[in-house]
């Protein structure tokens, strides 16, 4: 247990080190949602619908003591359908709508007011065996920015994931992906890599970075425990009557838990998880995303949340 842990400790400072790298714009670091699991995308169970939350307390800036505090919450719910599958490849296609809640505050902030900014996304996925031992994902996402202040060139942006994942052995699978990001003036990309394995009956290990770094363990075929981690990236524009108008901000994190999952039956899930994040960083710059850019450090900070899956 104690090796697991090192390994996962070792996963999760990557991103905190990009974090405080001076010559790293960090923005390459982020998260996006994913297509559903394998095992719910069928004809016989089309539907996949997830709901999760996260809180995360005050952190500290700690380079500008000036700005005080930054806190972070979010909420979020996606429903996603398969249109069309291929037993025989295991492959099909998906379409999906969902809603995210975003909330942030910085203590002092001369710079904008607006502390809740809505998103609406519609995401098309595939999903496909068809090549040997490769199972492969890939999720095209389209996000309507700050709905509230609709506007399709200045608050659209794309995210766009492409994952595949190499039965090495019965046991083992190796991922290889692509992440990327575009919009907003905000264009990153950047890789997917890593391995999980089933160590025996109880104990499995997913070193995905960045998507899937867990420690788990099987109490019983209902209920488990993990360590795991959870990288928090999100980037937002406020509207134009803010004082830096339609400025853009971007949170990132990265944070280690602790969490109880429950799956009664196949076609649902839960848990719950509670943990600390590793520190931080958010960033704040004009519509352009040129000129001078504010770089806030923000010491580590406890978080919690929860997840509900379901298909039908």
């Amino acid at each position: 247990m104690k090796q697991i842990s090192t390994i996962l400790l070792t996963f999760l400072t990557i991103p905190s080190l990009l974090l405080g790298a001076p010559d790293i714009d960090t923005e390459d670091m982020g998260s996006v949602q994913l297509p559903p699991p394998e095992a719910q995308k069928s004809s016989e169970e089309p539907y996949y619908f997830e709901v999760f939350g996260d809180y995360v307390n005050r952190a500290k800036v700690r380079d500008c003591p000036y700005y005080g505090h930054v806190q972070y919450s979010t909420t979020y719910a996606n429903l996603n359908r398969v249109v069309y599958y291929n037993p025989c490849y295991e492959e099909g296609f998906g379409v999906g709508l969902s809603y995210q809640w975003n909330h942030l505050k910085l203590e002092h902030n001369p710079f904008f007011s607006q502390q809740n900014i809505n998103t609406v996304s519609l995401s098309l996925s595939a999903f496909t065996k068809r090549a040997c031992n490769w199972k492969w994902d890939m999720q095209l996402t389209l996000n309507f920015d700050n709905v509230e202040y609709w506007n399709y060139k200045q608050y659209m942006n794309y995210d766009l994931v492409v994952w595949g994942r190499y039965t090495l052995y019965e046991n083992v699978g190796v991922h290889l992906g692509l992440i990327g990001q575009t919009g907003m003036k905000m264009d990153r990309a950047y890789p997917i890599f890593g391995f999980d394995w089933k160590i025996n009956e109880n104990w499995v290990l997913n070193l995905v970075f960045p998507l899937n770094i867990a420690a788990i363990y099987n109490i019983n075929p209902q209920w488990s425990v993990s360590l795991a981690g959870r990288f928090f990236d999100q980037r937002h524009r406020v509207n134009k009557n803010d004082a830096l108008s339609r400025a853009l901000w971007r949170y990132q994190a990265s944070g280690a838990e602790l969490a109880i999952n429950y799956s009664p039956d196949k076609w649902i899930s839960a848990n719950i998880h509670a943990g600390s994040t590793l520190g931080g960083l958010l960033k704040i710059a004009n519509q352009h995303y040129d000129g001078p850019r504010l770089r806030l450090k923000l010491n580590p900070a406890p978080y919690a949340g929860a997840q509900i899956i379901m298909t039908f």
